[in-house]
């Protein structure tokens, strides 16, 4: 059986492929005569590419027939070769990755898990080592698709999170390992493992250093960072825990700003924070670092924006005062930049947006619950309603309910 039969076809569609030289997408790319599988833009980057690609390049059999091995037998070859770029990686991978996902799942399943999370770890003794690792592991028969595609939580397990305290829908933690595997991988590829909020993920490299790895698939690699973590953060727990390790580093230079607060990373970076997350001090950092941009947060697209305030208004509550007063005071510098400039730029669209009664509504549980803690709450206030008064009245009218009318009057005094 071929690696379709583990991978969704519209993996190695033409539309959602990239050349795996120069990663970029294009309506036609010529495959690779002996394996079959790695595509390329034309002779002059396959040409570039074979001193990585020759590694793991096989004739089609080998890399795209599906094992017959048992789960238990699949993760002992993966333990034996320890992640390395080979013919039959990517076919291993999908191959242990359709039975966790199974509707029927093995009695060992949760060893396979812990087995998962110990292979992210993979040792290497330098940055230059590391270099060369991801260029070779990206390389292989169906690695750039796996890596690219693969949903991280499929469609079946997603969930709201609302009073189940567990990763995902279902009884093991397989499937969490899976998406921290994946998801270390891409991060890996971007940033080095010795920065602030990625050597916990480095067996041997220290050294504190910041800043990314130099690779053609870098920009594909960090826009699928950015979108797994913002989309998949409030289902995946710590699988993610990489996430905010990659946005410090992002956050640091000015001109990547937009791209990390568009992709909806602000909003997983609150939820690492407000849901006390394993890599929480790292996400504090990084919220303190966007807060100090208020330029780059008063630029956010309005979708970005409300989602944002939203999220972070009705979440707050979970900050402890006394214990995160700091916390507190970076989330108020950033609600201050969305709420003082959003609401007047965009008035009228956000008035016609159906959401804008729930954000009004967190805004004034906010307000109420800490008032003159962490900003200029009373200038808050004032921009709030200033936006346009009458219009958020309205709304306002609406969402309060009689019971917390009297608890909000100073909203009401000072609006007037």
């Amino acid at each position: 059986m071929s690696l379709l039969a583990d991978a969704p076809e519209l993996w190695f569609r033409e539309a959602n492929r990239y050349c795996y030289s120069c990663f970029k997408r294009l309506a036609k790319l010529q495959q690779c005569s002996k394996c079959k599988i790695a595509v390329y833009c034309d002779s002059q980057c396959q040409k570039e590419n074979w001193r990585f690609h020759k590694r793991s390049c096989s004739d089609s059999a080998e890399c795209a027939s599906r094992p017959s091995d048992s789960g238990n037998k699949l993760i002992e070859t993966l333990q034996e070769t320890r992640l390395m770029p080979s013919p039959r990686l990517v076919a291993h991978l999908l191959a242990i990755r359709s039975q966790i996902f199974a509707d029927e799942q093995p009695s060992e399943i949760d060893e396979w898990g812990f087995e998962l999370h110990t292979l992210t770890r993979v040792y290497l003794n330098s940055e230059a080592e590391a270099n060369t690792y991801y260029r070779l592991l990206w390389a292989v028969p169906g690695m750039p698709e796996l890596l690219l595609n693969d949903p991280v939580v499929p469609d079946s397990m997603r969930r709201a999170k609302e009073d189940d305290d567990s990763d995902y829908d279902c009884d093991h933690k397989a499937p969490y390992n899976w998406s921290f595997l994946l998801f270390n991988l891409l991060c890996r590829t971007v940033t080095l493992d010795s920065v602030q909020g990625m050597s916990n993920m480095a067996c041997s490299i220290g050294g504190g250093q910041s800043g990314f790895r130099v690779s053609p698939m870098f920009d594909v690699a960090l826009d699928r960072v950015l979108w797994l973590y913002a989309n998949c953060f409030e289902f995946c727990g710590d699988a993610l825990n990489a996430g905010p390790g990659v946005v410090l580093q992002l956050s640091k230079q000015e001109h990547r700003m937009p791209q990390l607060l568009e992709a909806g990373a602000l909003k997983a970076i609150a939820g690492d924070i407000l849901q006390h997350g394993a890599s929480r001090e790292t996400a504090k950092e990084a919220l303190k670092s966007i807060a100090s941009q208020p330029a780059a947060l008063r630029a956010m697209s309005v979708g970005r924006s409300t989602e944002a305030l939203s999220y972070i208004l009705s979440e707050v509550d979970c900050i402890d005062k006394t214990e995160d007063e700091g916390v507190l005071k970076q989330f108020g510098k950033v609600v201050a930049s969305l709420v003082d400039t959003k609401l007047q730029e965009h008035n009228e669209r956000l008035a016609n947006n159906p959401d804008t009664a729930m954000d009004v509504r967190a805004f004034l549980r906010y307000m109420t619950k800490h008032n003159g803690e962490g900003a200029d709450f009373p200038k808050l206030v004032q921009s709030w309603l200033n936006a346009s008064f009458s219009v958020q009245k309205e709304y306002i009218k609406e969402c309060v309910l009689p019971s917390e009318k009297e608890e909000w009057e100073f909203l009401w005094k000072d609006g007037k």
